[in-house]
């Protein structure tokens, strides 16, 4: 997997610094640079890993959608439907 950068103008930075003011942040004490771009990636191990929780999440709403309908007998339900 590439690196995906995200980069901000100075105007993006400002509104992101005053939403952090409005939420009570504190101004740090020492004079640091605001972030202007930065690199975040993917590993294959960590898609891997999304992908295997995807799986399981589904897997285990499968079963359960299946447990609940078989708790109603719809072979029985049918046919006693004529």
């Amino acid at each position: 997997m590439g690196i995906i950068k995200v980069e901000f103008n100075d105007n993006e930075i400002k509104v992101m610094q005053s939403m952090l003011m409005i939420a009570g942040a504190q101004k740090p004490e020492v004079d640091v640079e605001p972030l202007s771009d930065m690199s975040v990636g993917l590993s294959a191990r960590t898609v891997t890993e999304i992908v295997l929780i995807a799986l399981l999440l589904a897997s285990i709403a499968g079963v359960a959608s299946v447990i609940k309908i078989t708790r109603y007998e719809p072979v029985k339900i049918l046919t006693e439907r004529n």
